[in-house]
Order: structure tokens, then sequence, then C-alpha cells
């Protein structure tokens, strides 16, 4: 039942039985993986929702020690709309935060299109902030520009890119 690439080890639903990855973190502690906190089959896996790439990054954060909020209110947008960052990580000692926004595309579309106005948005937030983003659906195109912003992380570097950012 459990399989891992070498190259995505982590971060990956495998069982698709369960909607979410704290489900799926049970049933493999459950199953005496107790060393195990995900398991994972492929880059790309599309995820049942939105809310999974936001679940997998709280759960990065929570393995390196972190505090993860979610969805942590953070002033208005310029139109007035209420700003949310989808997570907030805190580190404990030090009190240092960043906030991320999480982007998804599963499949190719104009969603990557509304991507440059929050990598805009990050600038106004009280906090450091970066978008982590996934999927197939991202042009070579965007995937570029994102990287090129520095405000921006592919989601199978975010364990390292945190832990140069918090010194962990």
């Amino acid at each position: 039942m459990f399989a891992c690439s070498a190259f995505t080890a982590n971060y990956y639903p495998l069982y698709r039985g369960y909607s979410t990855l704290r489900k799926l973190t049970h049933l493999v502690a459950n199953r005496g993986h107790e060393n195990l906190r995900l398991v994972c089959v492929a880059k790309n896996l599309a995820y049942k929702a939105g809310s999974s790439l936001e679940e997998t990054v709280a759960l990065i954060g929570e393995k390196l020690g972190l505090r993860v909020d979610s969805q942590v209110k953070a002033g208005r947008r310029l139109w007035g709309q209420e700003r949310h960052i989808d997570i907030v990580l805190t580190q404990a000692g030090t009190g240092k935060k960043l906030g991320i926004e999480c982007k998804f595309q599963a499949k190719s579309g104009t969603a990557q299109e509304k991507i440059p106005s929050t990598i805009l948005d990050i600038q106004a937030w009280p906090i450091q902030g970066i978008v982590v983003f996934s999927g197939d659906g991202f042009t070579a195109n965007m995937e570029n520009y994102l990287h090129s912003t520095g405000k921006a992380v592919a989601l199978e570097d975010l364990e390292n890119w945190l832990r140069l950012y918090f010194s962990l």
C-alpha cells in the first residue's frame, strides 16, 4: 500500500480512499508506521480540493516544529475584500513569521493569470510572505515567472526553503 519515489519522499498522498492528509496521517499511524508522517507517490498528483495543498504545507510546518495558523485575517485588499493568509508559520523561540499563499492548478487554464496579483498582494501583508505552488496546470512560463519573483516556491522545494528561512 505504501510507496514513495525518491524525488518526492514525504508529501504527496497515495491512499485516495481518505479525503484529507490528516486522515491519511491517522491511517499511517494506526498501521504501525509511526515514523511516517505522510506517504507519497508522484510530483503532481491531483488534489481533491485546493485545501489539500494547504494541509500539506501545514504538515510540513508542523514537521519542522513551527506553529501553524490557517486563514489568518490580515486587513483588506485594494478593492475592500477581507484579506486572509492561507497559512502563517511562526517559529516559537524567535517569533519569526512567514505567510504562505497556496496555489494549486490541476490543469491548464486562466487561474494562473491571477498569480501576479497575488505576488503584489503579498507586498501589502504585515509579515513576509511567499506563494507555494503545485500542479500540472502551470505553464513553464508561469513557473519561470514565479521563481523569478523570489516570492514563490514549488511545493517539492518548500521544506528546504523553510529550513533556510527559519535557520533550522
